[in-house]
């Protein structure tokens, strides 16, 4: 929550890479990054409430459902290999 007299430039210590989304008063808000590497952005005057948090990038999230679907594939093909198998068929294929 923030309270200013005047539109105010809000600097946070929060490095600028891509995936950091900013709503004030529940809106998007655009940011920017400072001299310095952080997040910037312009806040309203009076009463306001910034949000800050960040969003793996679109690529990121892609790479992460790809090792979800080859991780649940694996278990689906390690967990039917065990199935077709007996503890007697172990013994055999040892010899």
């Amino acid at each position: 929550m923030t309270h200013a007299p005047t539109p105010v430039r809000l600097r946070l210590a929060r490095f600028a890479f891509p995936g950091w989304r900013v709503a004030i008063d529940g809106a998007p808000a655009a940011w920017t990054p400072s001299r310095w590497g952080t997040l910037e952005l312009d806040v309203p005057a009076g009463d306001a409430q910034v949000a800050v948090w960040l969003e793996p990038p679109p690529l990121r999230r892609v790479g992460l459902w790809i090792s979800a679907l080859a991780l649940v594939a694996w278990l689906a093909a390690l967990a039917a290999s065990r199935r077709g198998s007996s503890p007697r068929d172990a013994g055999r294929a040892l010899r």
